[in-house]
């Protein structure tokens, strides 16, 4: 869903630009860190899920500090009350996020489409995990 209507910020047509390539470029990034990662089917990663769970834990500090850079790349372009929305958004996400992993879950940010793809689900033409809708 689009930053700005999830979150009403009358963003300017630019600036809504400017955030859609900010979070292209960081999904793809995360693609690329987690491709070591991706592949197996629903059935098959029950199975493997320790094991993926614990190759994760090795690339865990790249996704973090990549989601910040993002963050911090679309906060930039924000006005203080767009930015604390932004913020209150991030922080419930993180703690989704972090429920998901304590009670060994799917990710809350699994899930296609959006601004990057050119469908509603599954892998994009830029490759990586399913996105899937929020």
């Amino acid at each position: 869903m689009s930053l700005d209507r999830r979150l009403h910020l009358n963003l300017d047509q630019t600036k809504r630009d400017s955030i859609t390539a900010i979070a292209c470029r960081g999904m793809t990034a995360m693609d690329s860190i987690r491709a070591p990662l991706s592949g197996p089917t629903d059935s098959i990663y029950k199975l493997i899920r320790p094991a993926v769970d614990s190759l994760f834990q090795t690339i865990r500090p790249a996704v973090e500090a990549r989601r910040e850079q993002t963050r911090s790349e679309i906060g930039a372009l924000l006005t203080p009350p767009q930015r604390q929305k932004y913020d209150s958004m991030n922080h419930a996400d993180d703690e989704q996020r972090k429920k998901a992993r304590e009670q060994g879950g799917p990710s809350p940010n699994g899930g296609g489409g959006g601004p990057c793809t050119n469908n509603s689900g599954g892998p994009g033409p830029r490759g990586g995990f399913d996105r899937g809708s929020r």
